[in-house]
Formats: C-alpha cells, structure tokens, sequence
C-alpha cells in the first residue's frame, strides 16, 4: 500500500486551524448553530462539521 503525500501547504492549513483557537475546547454555540443549519440544508437527522487537525468536530444530536 502507497503511502499518500503530505500536501505542500499542509503546514499553512493547520497552522490556519490552529489560529481560531477552536481546537480541544468546550462546546460553542455558535458552532453548534453552524451545525444545526448545516443539518436542515441536508435533512439530516446527524450532522458533523469537522475542522481536522488531528480530530476535532462539533456535534448537534448526538454524542460522540
């Protein structure tokens, strides 16, 4: 099996993730309202927004 690259601006894009401070912390509701609406424009009952760094998701209707 191949190992997939490292994408050039890997770096940049996390250190971007890194700088909203959002990564490790408590729930938001704001990020939970970001969630909720991602949820009803897809008439899905579980919805996930996932900014990945390593893991790091908000949730709405579930527990992870």
């Amino acid at each position: 099996m191949q190992k997939p690259s490292i994408h050039i601006k890997e770096s940049e894009r996390i250190n971007s993730l890194k700088s909203y401070l959002l990564l490790d912390t408590e729930a938001e509701e704001e990020i939970d309202n970001l969630t909720q609406l991602a949820s009803e424009i897809c008439e899905t009952p579980i919805t996930l927004v996932s900014l990945l760094i390593y893991y790091s998701a908000a949730q709405t209707k579930i527990s992870i």
